[in-house]
């Protein structure tokens, strides 16, 4: 996949603010236009170099959809968990990247099947289980 840094100069934003050298990040740029690829990109090639064979995330969006892309791109099976309440358009876009969708009824329950799945199946998890983020899955 293409280079994940794009950068774009704001040189009249800069100028009203007197910061002549102002720049953004371009994000639209990135395969799946999110982002999130920048991580995706790390985690599946850190996933490759040990030798996983499945890589998993508990998303109810970008995330999941720029893992399925990557990990489809590196050969590998993905397994995305999410909510039943997730964006059907979401969801639908994780699928077109080959990765397995699995909605659970509360978001909660992704966390559990996540460990689950590390500890039995050898999932490479790309969010966390143990300790779940503030902005869990709802």
């Amino acid at each position: 996949m293409r280079g994940l840094l794009h950068w774009c100069a704001a040189e009249r934003v800069g100028d009203s603010v007197k910061c002549p050298q102002l720049f953004f990040k371009e994000e639209s740029r990135n395969p799946t236009w999110s982002h999130k690829d920048r991580f995706s990109c790390v985690a599946v090639s850190h996933a490759r170099k040990i030798g996983a064979r499945t890589i998993a995330t508990a998303s109810t969006g970008n995330a999941g959809a720029s893992l399925a892309a990557y990990a489809a791109k590196a050969g590998l099976p993905c397994v995305v968990l999410t909510s039943q309440a997730a964006s059907g358009l979401m969801t639908e876009q994780i699928k077109r990247y080959g990765a397995m969708v699995v909605p659970l009824p509360e978001g909660s329950q992704c966390w559990p099947v996540l460990e689950e799945g590390v500890r039995r199946l050898g999932w490479y998890a790309t969010s966390p289980f143990v300790a779940p983020s503030s902005a869990a899955i709802p």
